[in-house]
């Protein structure tokens, strides 16, 4: 499959599950709560969220140009902490499930790549990935992602005092899990099991 190849009645929803027989909804805070299973249109874009890691305190797609995203890494070694040399699965599912979420959420601002679907999902096909990081660097290496590095020097601990107030506890949980490998590692293999 091409990485920028659109699959006739077809969306792409990435996971660090590699084993979902079913793409169950979950609560997503960008939809005010609502539970929801979230697909792409093309597979470079879901590759993106093959591991949510950090989700936007580590790595955020800026922008989509001709169909290739803008990958922007929101603090030094943060790519590495987002993805990771660990199995994840692109999974081709069933366009007619999902709603185009602009659309589907009228005076709301949405991510315009966003598709989804209130009930859950049966996968068509499951592409595997045994090695994300290595995957996303391939995307880059041929031009499907575009990789812009942080080049000014935050680190970690400012990157969180951007988002949270330093000392609350939020910033000390993303703190303590954003900084130990064997802690996502043990999140990335909890989630084979989730689903």
């Amino acid at each position: 499959m091409k990485y920028t190849e659109m699959k006739s009645g077809c969306l792409f929803h990435a996971s660090s599950n590699t084993n979902l027989q079913k793409i169950h909804p979950y609560p997503s805070g960008a939809y005010e709560g609502q539970s929801l299973v979230f697909a792409s249109r093309l597979p470079n874009i879901a590759a993106t969220f093959l591991h949510d890691i950090g989700k936007g305190i580590t790595c955020n797609i800026e922008s989509i140009v001709s169909n290739v995203p803008i990958l922007h890494e929101k603090y030094v070694g943060a790519f590495e902490t987002k993805y990771r040399n660990e199995p994840g699965a692109i999974y081709i599912v069933p366009a007619a499930n999902f709603s185009w979420a602009p659309e589907s959420q009228p005076g709301k601002q949405r991510w315009n790549e966003d598709y989804v679907s209130a009930v859950s999902i049966s996968p068509i096909e499951k592409i595997y990935i045994p090695n994300v990081r290595s995957y996303i660097l391939d995307l880059i290496d041929k031009g499907m992602i575009v990789f812009k590095k942080h080049d000014k020097g935050m680190t970690l601990e400012q990157r969180l005092a951007e988002i949270f107030s330093p000392g609350s506890i939020s910033y000390q949980n993303n703190y303590e899990f954003l900084s130990n490998p064997d802690r996502i590692k043990a999140e990335i293999n909890a989630r084979q099991q989730i689903r």
